[in-house]
This record gives C-alpha cells, sequence and structure tokens, in this order.
C-alpha cells in the first residue's frame, strides 16, 4: 500500500516515553540500563537512529488511522477497513497488543468489518478491545461503554435482539455513572435500545425512547442538530411501521429540513432521508412524487459518493421497489440487476443487502410466474443470509416466505406449507406468539388450505390471525382491514355471500377512514364488494362498484398495470351477465392486451384473459372464435408448464370438449 504522510501528531510526552519503553523491551534492553546506555557516546547514534524509526512507524500508523476515519465518514468502508488492517499491522510492530491505544484501533477495525456486513469478524475485534480495557480495568470507562454500544449494534444487525438489548443497556448504566444522563452520547444510546425495540416489533416502547433521546437532543444540541434529525428519522420510521404514514411523512419531512440547513443537500445523509420520504409517497401509491425523490437522492448520490457505492445501489433498489409497485416489473427488475451488479463489486456476495437485491429480483420472477428462476435467486438468496445473519434473523424468515410463496405459485402445496410452518417456527422463536410477523405467515398458511379448497382449515388459521393484529394495532388499521378482506373472500369461495358482504363492507370502511379513497387498497375493497353483488344478480350495483375501482387504479397506476387489467376483466363479467357482450368483449380484450405487454404470449395470467374472450364467444354461438382462443389457453399452458391439476387445464379442456360438440353439430 503507498503512504501518503499527510500531517504529523504529537502524542503526550508520557504515553511516548511508555511507548519507548516498550519498544526498548522489544530488544532485551532494560529501562534501569536506559542511564548507562545514554552515558555511552559510542552507542548514542544507534539510539537516535532507533527513537527516529519509532517516531516515523508511529506517525504512518496514525495517518492510516485517519485515512481510515476519513474513508469510513465517506461511507467507502472497504477501503477504510484496508487502511485500519494496515494500521493495526503497522503498530504491532512497535507496542505489544495491550498498549492503551490498541482498543481504539480494534474498534475502528470492527466498525468497518460491522458496516461491511462480516459480523463475526466485526465482533471478534470489538471482545479483543473490550478485553484489552478490562486488563487495563477500565470497565467504567467511556471507551468501554462506546465499544459495548457497538457488540450491541452487531447483534442487532444479526437479529439477535436480546444480545443487543443487553449489551446497550450495559453501556447504558456504565454512562449514567461517567457521562451522566444528559450527555449527547447517553442520548444515543437511547435511540439505539429504541431500534431494538422498533425491530422486536415493540413499537410502543421504541417510541417511549425515541422521544426521550429527542428531548434529551433538543436541550443539548437544539432542534437545529443533525443528531436531531436522526432521531427524528427514527420516529417517522416507527410511525410508518405502527401504519400511521402520514405521521411518519410530517417527521421525515421535519428532518429533511433540519438536514437542508445543518447538513446541506450534497450530503448522503440528507440523501437517505430524501430516499425515506420516497418510499412513504411509494406506500400511498403516489408513485409520480416517490420518484421526484428518489431521483433527487440518486443524483445527489451519484455526485458525492459515484455511482458504484452502496447508498447508490439501496437508492436503486428503492425506485425498483416502485417500479414494482406500479406494475412495471421490467423497469423493476432493470433497477434490482443495476443494483444487484453495483453491490457484487462494492459489498461483495455474501453481503445480507446484496442477499436482499436477489430477493427482490426473485420476487419480480415469481410475479412473472418464472417460478423455476424466481426460487434460483430466492435460494442462493436464502443461503447468503443463513450464513451471515443466521437462522434467527427476520430477513431470513423473510426469504423463507418468499419461497414457501413460490411454491404456493406452483401449487406444490406440500413444500409451500413446510416452509411456512418453518417460518411461523422461527418467528415464535424471535418474536413470540402474538407479533404482527406471525399475524402475516398464518394468514400465508391459510393461503396454502384455500387454494387446496379446505376452506374451513384456511378460516381457522385467518381468524388467528386477525385476533393478533386486532390486539396489536386494533379495528382502524390498514392490516386489519387485509385480513378482514382475506376472511370475506374465503366466506365467499364457500358461497357464504352475506357474511362475505359484512366483512367486505367492514374492510371498506376502515380504509376510507384510514387510508382515503383514492388509495389502491380501497379499491380492492370496492372489488370485493362487486363481486358478492355479482354473484347476488344484482349486475348495476356490482358495476357501480366495479367502476368506482377502475377510477382509482387507473389513476393510481395507469392503464397497463395487472390491476388496472384485473378491473376491466371484472366489468366484462359484469357486462356479459348484463347480456351486454360487446361492452364485455371490449373489457376483456383491453385485459388480455395489458396481460400479454406485461408477461408475454406464454404466461397464465394471459391465457386467463383470452379462456374469458373464448367463453363469451361460445355464449355468443361463435363457436370457430371459441375454439380459436381455447387453444391458445391450451397451448399456454403447455409451453408454461402449468401443472395440469390447475383449475384452468379443466377449464379449457372440458371448453375444448364442448366446442368440439358444437362444431361438428353445426
Amino acid at each position: 500500500m503507498l503512504l501518503k504522510i499527510s500531517r504529523l501528531i504529537k502524542r503526550r510526552t508520557n504515553s511516548l516515553l511508555k511507548l519507548r519503553q516498550n519498544n526498548f523491551r522489544t530488544i532485551n534492553i532494560k529501562p534501569e540500563c536506559l542511564a548507562t546506555w545514554n552515558m555511552k557516546n559510542h552507542f548514542y547514534p544507534l539510539r537516535r537512529r532507533y527513537e527516529d524509526t519509532q517516531q516515523r512507524t508511529l506517525t504512518i500508523a496514525i495517518d492510516l488511522m485517519e485515512t481510515g476515519d476519513e474513508l469510513s465518514a465517506a461511507g467507502d468502508y472497504s477501503k477504510a477497513l484496508e487502511s485500519y488492517l494496515e494500521c493495526e499491522r503497522v503498530y504491532s510492530t512497535i507496542v505489544q497488543e495491550d498498549h492503551p491505544d490498541f482498543p481504539k484501533i480494534y474498534s475502528q477495525i470492527g466498525h468497518a468489518y460491522l458496516m461491511n456486513g462480516n459480523y463475526t469478524k466485526a465482533l471478534d475485534y470489538f471482545f479483543r478491545a473490550l478485553n484489552i480495557l478490562k486488563r487495563l480495568q477500565k470497565e467504567n470507562d467511556p471507551n468501554y461503554a462506546a465499544i459495548l454500544n457497538n457488540i450491541g449494534a452487531v447483534y442487532l444487525n444479526q437479529g439477535d435482539y436480546p444480545k443487543a438489548l443487553d449489551f446497550y443497556q450495559q453501556c447504558e448504566q456504565i454512562q449514567k455513572i461517567t457521562i451522566g444522563e444528559t450527555n449527547e452520547s447517553f442520548a444515543s444510546t437511547l435511540n439505539n435500545i429504541g431500534s431494538v425495540y422498533q425491530y422486536k416489533g415493540e413499537h410502543m416502547k421504541a417510541l417511549e425512547y425515541y422521544f426521550r433521546c429527542e428531548l434529551l437532543q433538543k436541550a443539548i444540541l437544539g432542534e437545529e442538530h443533525p443528531a436531531y434529525a436522526v432521531t427524528l428519522n427514527n420516529i417517522a420510521t416507527t410511525f410508518n411501521l405502527r401504519g400511521a404514514p402520514d405521521r411518519a411523512l410530517s417527521y421525515f419531512l421535519r428532518c429533511e429540513s433540519i438536514q437542508r440547513r445543518t447538513i446541506g443537500t450534497l450530503h448522503p445523509s440528507y440523501a437517505i432521508t430524501l430516499c425515506n420520504i420516497g418510499a412513504i409517497y411509494s406506500q400511498q401509491g403516489q408513485y409520480t412524487k416517490a420518484l421526484d425523490y428518489l431521483l433527487k437522492c440518486q443524483q445527489i448520490q451519484q455526485a458525492v459518493m459515484g455511482d458504484f457505492h452502496p447508498n447508490y445501489a439501496q437508492t436503486l433498489a428503492q425506485i425498483g421497489n416502485v417500479y414494482f409497485n406500479k406494475g412495471e416489473y421490467q423497469k423493476s427488475l432493470d433497477s434490482y440487476l443495476h443494483c444487484e451488479k453495483i453491490q457484487k463489486v462494492s459489498i461483495g456476495e455474501v453481503h445480507p443487502q446484496y442477499a436482499n437485491t436477489l430477493n427482490c429480483i426473485g420476487k419480480i420472477y415469481n410475479i412473472q410466474k418464472d417460478i423455476t428462476r424466481a426460487l434460483e435467486y430466492f435460494i442462493k438468496c436464502e443461503q447468503i443470509q443463513k450464513d451471515s445473519l443466521g437462522e434467527l434473523h427476520p430477513t431470513y424468515v423473510n426469504i423463507i416466505n418468499n419461497i414457501g410463496v413460490a411454491y404456493l405459485n406452483q401449487s406444490k402445496y406440500r413444500e409451500a406449507l413446510e416452509y411456512f410452518m418453518k417460518c411461523e417456527q422461527i418467528q415464535k422463536k424471535i418474536f413470540g406468539d402474538s407479533h404482527p410477523n406471525i399475524a402475516h405467515i398464518l394468514s400465508n398458511i391459510g393461503s396454502v388450505y384455500d387454494r387446496r379448497g379446505e376452506y374451513r382449515k384456511a378460516l381457522e388459521y385467518l381468524i388467528q390471525s386477525q385476533k393478533i393484529i386486532l390486539s396489536t394495532y386494533g379495528e382502524y388499521h390498514s392490516a386489519h382491514a387485509t385480513i378482514i378482506d382475506n376472511i370475506g373472500s374465503n366466506y365467499y369461495k364457500q358461497g357464504d355471500f352475506a357474511n362475505a358482504l359484512e366483512l367486505f363492507h367492514r374492510s371498506e370502511n376502515i380504509k376510507r377512514n384510514v387510508l382515503g379513497e383514492s388509495h389502491p387498497s380501497y379499491s380492492v375493497s370496492l372489488n370485493n364488494i362487486g363481486s358478492v353483488y355479482n354473484k347476488y344478480g344484482d349486475y348495476d350495483t356490482a358495476l357501480h362498484y366495479f367502476l368506482k375501482a377502475e377510477q382509482i387504479d387507473k389513476k393510481v397506476y395507469g392503464e397497463s398495470h395487472s390491476v388496472y387489467a384485473n378491473t376491466l376483466n371484472n366489468i366484462g363479467l359484469a357486462y356479459k351477465n348484463k347480456n351486454d357482450f360487446l361492452t364485455a368483449l371490449d373489457c376483456y380484450r383491453r385485459c388480455a392486451d395489458i396481460q400479454k405487454r406485461l408477461y408475454g404470449e406464454n404466461h397464465p395470467n394471459y391465457a386467463m384473459a383470452l379462456h374469458n374472450i373464448s367463453s363469451l364467444y361460445t355464449i355468443i354461438s361463435a363457436y370457430s372464435q371459441a375454439s380459436q382462443f381455447n387453444q391458445q389457453v391450451l397451448n399456454i399452458l403447455a409451453a408454461a408448464n402449468v401443472p395440469i391439476n390447475h383449475g384452468l387445464w379443466t377449464s379449457a379442456i372440458e371448453m375444448k370438449e364442448l366446442l368440439s360438440l358444437k362444431i361438428s353439430h353445426n
């Protein structure tokens, strides 16, 4: 490594004396002999040369440490790590490992490993630093508390929340004694404890610590300080997790305003806040605003850090999420693949963030029904997360869940159930029996039984899920509305339309009050209600709800989204039932065109749209056209390797037999 010595750092005389005494020991010259040695003139030039060498070595080590600090501050943790490790190597040539300076060096190396996602190495160096301070009897030293804090951060990233909380609380106790409860570092520790509770899903407890931190920082630092802005960011994130995106947005915007004035608009932290604001707008279905913020974030990161930085890659992933939510899957996939390419170089292929990107790519292929490729990405992601985070981590659980969803889409119910059950067991170990994440996986288990036609068994799991969500969030929460939709769909499939309609109206009421009438989730409720009225034979009322849903979907997604296509399909069904076959056919054709553009000509979704057109032609006795469309359906199902037990196979084969009879009689 080429060493550039940019400055000389003066050390305390006592420290340097101790350092030199240690150095003399390494060449077996006893300290008590120094006076005698100095008196001998023929030894004096040798001693001066020796001391000059030690001073130069010390200067190099200090310069390497400062270079590492600068690289770390710039977010280039890989190069920072190289500098710190070289500092360690150089420094170890002139002092013993129990020297008081080594805990600082080890702590910085540990932090670099932490930021690079190598948690095992990070812990190794943090504990080495801790053990030196123990031997030096500095267990009540602020630096000892700082290392405890860093160890807590590693365990937090590994998903080991009990250990993270234990180390953060140890840090808190030492800080109470050494620096008091009105110190900036103590406020940061409160913030960290809040983060543990946030990840555990104990959002009220998290907010309690965040608000304590906020009050303390306001008193010590004032509201125009970057650290205060970070706390506002954490509060915003917690409100978002609690399903209060409006409150979250207000805190994010306050954070952005403070950062704009204090650190400026060309700072990495400011860019991250823009990214967070964009993510909120994406959740709310305001995709244009979301992209505006994310693209601003991207421009800042490109200017400040370059376009091969991990943070730049993360913003690409967020942009991919927006396109995913918009149903623009190719644009989404392009963003994710660009992100993956950068991460492979910048953080390596064993980093948890790289695994998350593989997960996102897998989700695209899963939606596109390319299950083989989806599973390839999911399984690679699962292996990385297992090695880096362990099995008892929420992120690992997420990929296990996604593998289950992929198998469900393949109609491999046994495999899907196996992964969902494994997911449930791990989550119970991490969160206990009544966490919202448990509710989500219970709902997925219910989906397996639902797809198998075991509706009563499915209903048992859905009701268990609802109890957890209701006790966690209360009646008026979007997550509660979603599970009510799922229960209503279960009753609908059982033919219990009265219960289904009651639940769909209840969900619609919650969404209208919580999310508003322009939210895409509100459109789902309108479609559900319309479907029940369609079953009742009240086609005008059904059409009323479908058309309201269509207006929302068009505004939110545009006219090239799968959700919009599904609503067109529902409108077509209502017109078909009203015997308005021309309007119905127009809706079905528009739906098919969208599915073809989104998924291609050999996708089951496109096959389903063609099947509806074929059915309509059969009703109006246009058997030749019906047969052509039905044959396309059969060809697609075969090309896409759709399992023969899939319902669409059965319908298409029965349709072929019926049409053969009709055509032969004509």
